[in-house]
């Protein structure tokens, strides 16, 4: 594309920007658009609040250049790097003249949203330049400074506000993304990781609803634990991590504290709030998405994620989901310098115990060496034997598999998390390869799937001639997901399924005992009356003691399901997660052990005067001895008296053989009229 710098100017609704051009790694020329204001420089009053959108401008402002990222702790240099005043975004495109508008793709970057830059070290265009699309990236503020919440509405921080900032983005593009060649009523918002999860997210909040037409979710979700952060105060205990001293002022003084504080103070303390509770949750950083503690204005997260998704906007929408084969492999640098000490904490496994199943420490370390069972059935965790903790990480990604890039051996599960964006962006180490190789190949069929649906919708496209992918039908599975591999493109069963199936299996399992112990409950309860009648007081308070340990089983199990069916009814959003089927299991077990040794069959015997029914008696009680808490025994005694009573009662109220004879109609001494006239014809007709 040839063209002057007199004619990449563009007049926005903010004002003139001023463009370069630049040439890809491939030779396509493309126009570059970096650092366009969409909203005011968070400072001051404004820092932490929902953003403002950008003042407008006369002057043409340069836009030739990279500009900074929002304030970070770059951890590949170790550094605290950006501005404040960098809530700006970049546009790319072939040209800005097109002959039609073009499918616009805003993307929005990973880091656990306390890290991330939009810069084209790590995000370059020049792959998904060559084709017919505008690219726009953006900068979105993280840490303290994007989700610090207060809890009073006066403070006017109800959080979210980096989610915020990338709404007030995509509300730029609508409104001007049409002077740069591209059609506003065709964007596709992708993300990775923690922009999957905010992709999503827009999905779901009525504050983004119609801002975008299409939704690529990559390596994230709502539903994953780090994906919310909970509600501790968070506002005071930074204040004082930095050095305020007012912990009796309360949250607006620790708010104002913070305002007065330099940014890298604040991203410098951010991440040394966290105690063994949160580390112990598996939490990421306690600056992220939250439940908003009030309506505001904006109200972007109002209720739990798994609540908006039933309803959300977004479920009308045409969206691709996806991530890698082994994404846990990006934790191995992390851990390997004490890996050794790390396989062999017992907490290893039980932060992998999902944090919306709401369980005790004690049930999550239940749940945890369920988990090492089953991810090390015949051996300890070591450094010698890492495949068991990289898929349980892998697994615990919390991610549904649509689409899989698997670049080495097909025996071998060895593409780590973010591996994929390499596929779709350049970066800074990236050069031309050779157009024959298998790398420049996952390029071109990457490139392809994403730039097909973000202009159609529909992801088939050249690359993918040799097979149909199918979008996720609305019935039952197998699901089937598209395969990037070795071999080429393929369409195949998701992988996860079987663990889908697995689930499946065990709630209805579950479904079968609950429906055996209910009938049996009441069974007990008329045996125990049987019992009361024969005067065996005892034998009815042991199959009481019984029935009120079954009533327990049920209660449990009941949360069991409820946590079965939101996973299997979020499946297009929800990894399954195979320490929640094994924690199943032990329920199952329970569940089976309760009725084989407490049968209807069985406790019938309870009736009989043999040695056989002493001992089933003594057999349930020894069972349910230290099972039932003082509560429960007085519950059973409970409702053993109101048996007792209700016996006594029924029996007062039986008459009594007197009472009957008293009640008796007396009969009268003369015979009745009309039977005096029937006999008189009688005897005249004898006679």
């Amino acid at each position: 594309m040839a063209s002057s710098s007199s004619e990449l100017i563009v007049q926005t609704g903010n004002g003139p920007v001023q463009g370069t051009t630049k040439t890809s790694l491939y030779g396509v020329a493309y126009a570059s658009f970096q650092g366009i204001p969409y909203a005011k420089p968070p400072v001051g009053e404004l820092r932490f609040k929902d953003p403002v959108a950008a003042a407008s401008w006369t002057d043409v402002l340069d836009c030739t250049k990279q500009c900074d990222p929002c304030y970070h702790l770059d951890r590949r240099v170790n550094q605290i790097v950006g501005s404040e005043d960098s809530l700006k975004l970049n546009i790319f495109t072939k040209t800005i003249k097109p002959t039609k508008p073009l499918p616009v793709m805003v993307y929005v970057y990973g880091g656990g949203f306390v890290e991330g830059t939009s810069g084209t070290e790590l995000y370059g265009p020049d792959y998904l330049i060559e084709k017919d699309i505008v690219l726009v990236t953006l900068n979105y503020r993280v840490g303290a400074l994007g989700f610090l919440c207060c809890q009073s509405p006066d403070a006017d921080v109800p959080g979210n506000a980096g989610l915020k900032d990338q709404r007030m983005a995509l509300q730029w593009v609508r409104r001007n993304i049409a002077s740069f060649g591209g059609d506003p009523a065709s964007v596709t918002l992708f993300g990775h990781s923690a922009g999957g999860a905010s992709v999503q997210y827009h999905t779901i909040s009525e504050a983004s609803k119609n801002l975008f037409d299409r939704a690529i979710i990559m390596s994230g979700s709502t539903i994953c634990d780090w994906a919310l952060s909970p509600q501790r105060n968070w506002v005071e205990k930074l204040a004082k991590a930095i050095g305020w001293q007012g912990e009796s002022e309360g949250e607006q003084a620790a708010l104002e504290f913070l305002r007065q504080t330099a940014p890298e103070d604040i991203v410098a303390h951010q991440e040394k709030l966290f105690g063994p509770q949160e580390i112990q949750e598996g939490l990421l950083t306690p600056f992220g998405p939250t439940i908003e503690p009030y309506q505001s204005e904006v109200c972007f997260i109002p209720k739990a994620p798994q609540e908006m998704l039933q309803a959300a906007w977004g479920n009308s929408i045409n969206v691709m989901i996806g991530g890698t084969s082994e994404e846990g492999l990006i934790l191995l640098p992390k851990v390997k310098p004490n890996l050794a000490a790390i396989l062999q904490d017992p907490r290893l496994f039980a932060g992998n115990v999902p944090m919306r199943l709401n369980l005790s420490m004690e049930q999550r370390m239940a749940f945890a060496a369920q988990l090492k069972q089953l991810y090390y059935p015949d051996s300890e965790p070591s450094v010698d034997n890492l495949g068991g903790f990289i898929d349980m990480a892998s697994d615990h990604s919390p991610f549904f598999n649509h689409y899989r890039i698997h670049m080495v051996d097909p025996d071998i599960r060895g593409t780590s998390h973010a591996d994929e964006i390499s596929y779709l962006f350049s970066n800074i180490f990236a050069t031309a390869l050779d157009q024959g190789t298998m790398e420049y190949r996952a390029i071109r069929e990457f490139v392809d799937i994403f730039t097909s649906f973000a202009a159609t919708g529909d992801p088939n496209c050249p690359s993918t001639t040799k097979v149909t992918w199918t979008p996720v039908p609305e019935t039952i599975p197998p699901y089937e997901c598209l395969n990037i591999g070795n071999e080429g493109i393929s369409v195949q069963e998701l992988p996860e399924g079987k663990r889908l199936k697995q689930l499946k299996q065990q709630r209805d399992k579950l479904k079968q005992y609950q429906k055996r112990i209910e009938l049996s409950l009441e069974k007990d309860r008329e045996l125990a009356k049987k019992c009361l009648a024969s005067g065996r007081k005892d034998r009815a308070k042991t199959l009481l003691r019984k029935k009120k340990y079954q009533e327990k089983l049920l209660s449990n199990t009941d949360a069991q399901l409820e946590t079965l069916e939101k996973l299997a009814s979020d499946i297009e959003f929800a990894q399954v997660e195979a320490q929640v089927v094994s924690g199943l299991k032990v329920g199952n077990e329970a569940l089976k052990k309760v009725n084989e040794v407490l049968s209807i069959d069985e406790v019938e015997q309870i009736l009989d005067e043999t040695r056989e029914s002493i001992e089933k008696q003594q057999e349930i009680d020894a069972l349910l001895n230290g099972v039932l808490t003082e509560d429960d025994e007085d519950d059973v005694l409970a409702e053993l008296d109101a048996l007792v009573a209700a016996d006594q009662q029924q029996e007062t109220e039986q008459p009594d053989t007197d009472d009957i004879i008293n009640r008796l109609p007396e009969v009268p001494d003369d015979e009745p009229i009309k039977q005096r006239e029937r006999q008189r014809k009688k005897e005249k007709g004898e006679t």
